[in-house]
């Protein structure tokens, strides 16, 4: 297929110059009823190409023009056998994948580092969870991905479950040996999903990881506006036939996606692959050679670490390897929280990261930087090393945990029970009633369902005190949501 083709862009800007009359949604009638102020800032042609479902630019629904077209292309590219565009982004593809393959009380094994969105989906569906084991004490200061070995021993375990789910990359770029896993999922009957949020540029250079569907993945959905040249919330998910019931999820993701999707964000997807497929390889060599250069500088600062490709495949004796755009930056030679250094980056240098744990702040290296926005971050860190003696101290806590809790109910059970709200201190042994987690990166470290101990408490607390953004408690991070009584013993 031409891949220098932009069908769905091509017709709306045909449309939009086409200069119709417009007594259709949305109500703005291509900028003229839009707010002053807005249509100064952002200029009026982007309000001539915000439309709605017209036989011109086709339907998100059920696409049959222009819309196919695009996706037709995407699968074209990614090795797919059907590609889909999404505007709620890899939240909506993790919640699509899991109510189209699962059904009530059906288990599925699960990596316990996946995103809230696939608790989400676990509560729509009722789907049973069987958590695989995480196992820490790698050496390394941030959590790696799962072992492939880990994950086999599960499949094999586990015989007579049907679907896996994994996440790779993770938020710090670790990601598993997918085609490993994949062969051996196979083998024993399951289809394999993957949450690829962090992958979506995989595909496009020889000296990244392998992408999903390279390596045979049966259902991936990708973060397009992550890394590459998508907007925010914009995302593809890719599907092979062979294992997967199309038709259903076609129906699923009708059932999932707003009737009025946001047409400037699908036409950035057609754009976005039209860039990768003709100058990917390029544009993202670029961007390997800027991470590359800054992580050296970055090493050559005191009391900082920046992990490499090639530590990451010896702490995981080669079980696991890195995608070198992502820079995880470990603060604590310096006494500090990453909190504490990204608010610093951020207002006294005007350098915002992208998320900030208790040891580290992550970069994201993308097409869109250029050599001088890594010489300013590399400036700044080492004004910053400058005067470490004076950054302070703090009490160690764990960037992140993943509990081998209890799963007294189902998510779904558990979200649907009474609730009442404890405070943390009083919610030993009751059953969680909501997913809590630290965002970014939302990985749960309570699932509704799970009992609430002593240690998950204590972390709670830790992370609450340390400045850390906590998703499903209060607003003062101090009550939680529970079953009400005790919830069912299993």
């Amino acid at each position: 297929m031409d891949q220098n083709r932009t069908p769905l862009f091509d017709a709306m800007v045909s449309l939009a110059e086409s200069r119709k009359v417009s007594f259709h949604t949305p109500g703005h009638k291509s900028g003229k009823g839009i707010s002053t102020r807005f249509r100064k800032y952002v200029g009026p042609r982007v309000f001539s190409i915000d439309l709605t479902c017209l036989d011109e630019v086709d339907s998100l629904q059920k696409p049959r023009g222009v819309i196919k077209e695009a996706q037709e292309l995407a699968a074209d590219i990614y090795g797919a056998d059907h590609s889909y565009f999404l505007v709620n982004g890899t939240s909506g593809g993790n919640q699509a994948m899991i109510v189209s393959s699962l059904s009530p009380g059906e288990p599925v094994l699960v990596t316990r580092n996946v995103h809230k969105s696939v608790i989400s989906g676990m509560i729509m569906t009722g789907c049973q969870p069987v958590f695989i084991p995480f196992k820490l004490g790698h050496g390394a200061s941030f959590p790696l991905n799962y072992g492939t070995q880990d994950i086999l021993e599960s499949i094999e375990k586990h015989p007579y479950i049907r679907t896996l789910y994994l996440t790779s990359p993770n938020y710090y770029g670790v990601t598993v040996d997918l085609e490993k896993v994949a062969d051996a999922a196979h083998a024993h009957g399951m289809r394999v999903l993957l949450d690829e949020a962090h992958g979506p540029h995989l595909h496009f250079h020889p000296e990244l990881p392998s992408s999903g569907m390279a390596a045979g993945i049966d259902l991936s959905v990708q973060s397009t506006h992550k890394i590459i040249g998508g907007m925010t919330q914009a995302s593809m998910l890719h599907a092979k036939k062979e294992r997967i019931d199309i038709d259903r999820l076609s129906t699923v993701l009708r059932y999932l996606q707003t009737t009025s999707p946001s047409y400037i964000l699908m036409a950035s997807l057609d754009l976005a692959r039209m860039q990768m497929a003709t100058e990917g390889v390029k544009l993202l060599g670029r961007a390997l050679e800027l991470a590359r250069w800054a992580r050296m500088k970055i090493r050559e600062i005191p009391g900082l670490k920046c992990a490499n490709r090639t530590e990451i495949h010896a702490i995981s004796g080669g079980e696991n390897d890195l995608d070198e755009t992502k820079l995880t930056i470990d603060v604590r030679g310096w006494g500090v929280s990453g909190y504490h250094v990204s608010q610093r980056l951020n207002l006294e240098f005007g350098i915002q990261v992208e998320m900030a744990d208790i040891d580290h702040v992550l970069i994201i290296v993308s097409i869109g930087d250029h050599r001088g926005d890594l010489e300013r971050l590399v400036s700044a860190l080492t004004a910053l090393s400058g005067e470490k003696p004076h950054l302070g101290s703090r009490t160690p806590v764990p960037s992140m945990v993943f509990f081998d809790n209890l799963l007294r109910m189902t998510p779904r059970e558990a979200f649907f029970s009474p609730h009442e709200t404890v405070s943390l201190e009083e919610s030993a042994g009751r059953v969680a009633a909501d997913i809590i987690t630290v965002y970014p990166p939302g990985v749960p470290l309570l699932v509704p369902g799970e009992e609430i101990t002593p240690p998950v408490i204590d972390t709670l607390q830790r992370f609450r005190d340390s400045g850390a953004t906590m998703d499903g408690l209060d607003m003062t991070n101090r009550f939680i949501q529970v079953v009400s009584g005790n919830g069912p013993k299993t």
